[in-house]
């Protein structure tokens, strides 16, 4: 690590923090008045990346804009020989996360002051034509002595309006985006306030008010409760476990759709059939998405089976899965399983290259995974899934169906898409394995990984 390093001639770097997809974060000594700051330092891999750079000075150019008592405020920029940083307030404390997975629900004199003081830092990020866009709280900070602080406007946006174009990226964190986030369509500073309501429903209940394992899951459960409005969902998960309806067969209420159902004995058939000796198994996904509750449950039950050792591993942010891969890449695990995780698949193209690295192959259940750089995904024929997606819709717009009695489809897996750029990297042979396959898949293909999400629209 960098410990011991000193920037710009007065930061002294002692304990790692932490760290993101991007980013390393010290806390530091500042020379000068011998107060404790925090070090955040771009990946020195990210320089020439115009999408991680362009975040970064993001986080800069919108935390130099504010100054505010429940911010967590700039103290300075540079860049020390290949290293880029910001230097921030450093707060002593716990995320407010932290604090609820150890007491659960907070008394609401407490929620009341925690809102009030993050509603007190978003108006002055208002007032300053910005919006945090990623409410949440992991972004939260509760200093030892109370005082609270709203953190990370790394995908911030500056806008006099408040308010950003309907083509600007999805963004935010799932479970407490407002709808018009997670549907892609105009962002104003009210979801900023939409997303603190999130957070104070947690610290009340100890629990988010609407749980899925996408954004338009959860957006679909906030948009249309109460509602007569007919919901077609496609490529769910798990449907029930996600809450949007009573079951397969029969959804019980105004919505219905199309499932990429995940197959995990097949999954894990192909990393016994890839490699045979494998003893140890790391489980990655997120703990907090329902739709990996399933998947993970089934292949426990299989490895228990098989004989094979395996551990959990979690996260609920890109930080949080950085740092579960690198336990795994210590713990030299002989592959890793996740599911149709969206928390793992967002953070794939931050963690890939150190499981390439350690030899360990990634394992996971959709190609879009293999895309951001996982060894291989496997699931449904997309293709044919939204073909029958249509049909539902049709079928209830023009035919007249209820959705609460068009079961919810489900579709045979069968492809397996290997990362050949990853497969090179791990010493193994693409034909070889294609071969190996091929009678446990219906179709096996390959692809490259795309090394921003500016790739993927191109």
């Amino acid at each position: 690590m960098m410990k011991g390093m000193v920037f710009a001639e007065r930061y002294k770097l002692e304990d790692f923090i932490g760290q993101g997809g991007m980013s390393l974060v010290y806390r530091a000594v500042d020379i000068r008045t011998g107060h404790s700051v925090a070090v955040k330092i771009l990946k020195s891999e990210y320089n020439s990346d115009k999408e991680f750079l362009e975040r970064f000075q993001r986080e800069a150019q919108a935390a130099s804009l504010m100054s505010h008592h429940n911010l967590v405020n700039l103290l300075d920029v540079g860049v020390e020989g290949e290293y880029r940083y910001l230097v921030l307030e450093y707060v002593n404390g716990n995320t407010l996360k932290d604090i609820i997975r150890q007491k659960g629900r907070l008394n609401y004199q407490t929620a009341i002051q925690i809102t009030v003081r993050i509603l007190s830092a978003l108006q002055h990020a208002h007032d300053n034509g910005i919006i945090h866009r990623d409410i949440k709280p992991q972004n939260v900070l509760i200093h030892a002595d109370g005082h609270v602080k709203v953190s990370d406007f790394g995908i911030a946006r500056m806008t006099n309006a408040f308010t950003i174009s309907k083509g600007d990226t999805v963004v935010g964190s799932v479970h407490y985006s407002s709808p018009e986030q997670a549907t892609g369509s105009v962002v104003e500073a009210t979801s900023d306030i939409y997303s603190t309501g999130v957070v104070m429903y947690e610290m009340l209940t100890g629990r988010v008010p609407f749980d899925g394992d996408s954004p338009v899951a959860v957006a679909m459960q906030a948009a249309t409760e109460g509602t007569d409005i007919p919901v077609v969902f496609a490529a769910v998960s798990d449907p029930v476990g996600a809450g949007l309806v009573e079951s397969l067969e029969a959804p019980g209420a105004n919505i219905t759709g199309t499932s990429d159902y995940l197959d995990t004995d097949a999954i894990l058939d192909l990393i016994f059939a890839a490699d045979p000796d494998a003893k140890s198994i790391a489980l990655l996904y997120d703990l907090g998405q329902d739709s990996s509750a399933a998947p993970i449950k089934n292949a426990k039950a299989y490895l228990d089976k098989r004989g094979v050792s395996y551990k959990e591993y979690n996260g609920t942010t890109t930080d949080e899965i950085s740092l579960a891969v690198s336990s795994i890449v210590a713990d030299k695990a002989d592959a890793v399983f996740t599911p149709t995780d969206n928390t793992v698949m967002t953070a794939e193209l931050a963690i890939y290259e150190a499981l390439a690295k350690a030899g360990i192959p990634h394992y996971t259940g959709a190609d879009s995974f293999a895309l951001n750089g996982a060894f291989l995904g496997y699931g449904v024929d997309y293709a044919n899934l939204g073909v029958e997606t249509a049909n539902t819709v049709s079928g209830i717009l023009l035919d007249g169906s209820k959705p609460s009695a068009t079961p919810v489809l489900t579709f045979d897996n069968g492809t397996a898409t290997i990362n050949t750029d990853i497969c090179k990297e791990l010493g193994l042979n693409y034909d070889e394995l294609a071969e190996t396959f091929a009678p446990l898949c219906t179709k096996v293909q390959s692809i490259v990984t795309a090394e921003s999400f500016d790739d993927l629209n191109e």
